[in-house]
């Protein structure tokens, strides 16, 4: 047992020593845009509206500390990515064969995110964040008959 988490801790040193600069531009480029758009998200940048994601990383903050009801409200395939990232690092660091036979898996996530995503938008929309229209986006900011257009067919809230 001991022999396995010393080559795990290994494992995960070599995987933060290759992509350090990528987690660093990444964590930049986060700090930026969320400084710059006070969003991440790409659809509520551009055109104000959830996507498929939105949700997710405060779903699983909650789940992290056992809150799984608001995990549940904020965006419910975060149990899905749950399963999927659990398979991965087990993938990774366990068995250490590459995540490529884990793509089936990651397509139904997927799909399974794009559902929950379509469902919540039909039955759900607007509602309690991340559900909700942003008035503040690029769309609206280029084109005002958008932002109008959108609040005569979307009831508040807004934000």
């Amino acid at each position: 047992m001991k022999i396995k988490v010393k080559r795990i801790l290994t494992i995960v040193k070599k995987d933060l020593k290759e992509n350090y600069i990528l987690l660093i531009a990444i964590f930049l480029v986060w700090l930026l845009i969320r400084w710059i758009t006070h969003a991440f998200c790409p659809s509520i940048i551009f055109c104000g509206l959830p996507c498929p994601g939105c949700g997710l990383t405060r779903a699983g903050k909650a789940l992290m500390i056992l809150d799984f009801d608001t995990a549940w409200m904020r965006n419910p395939s975060i149990y899905v990515w749950g399963v999927y990232l659990a398979a991965a690092l087990f993938q990774h660091y366990f068995r250490e064969k590459p995540l490529k036979q884990l793509t089936p898996l990651l397509m139904v996530v997927i799909a399974v995110t794009v559902g929950v995503y379509i469902y919540r938008m039909l039955y759900l929309f607007p509602g309690e964040p991340p559900l909700i229209y942003r008035e503040e986006n690029l769309l609206a900011r280029i084109h005002p008959a958008y932002d109008t257009w959108m609040k005569s067919h979307v009831p508040p809230p807004y934000r």
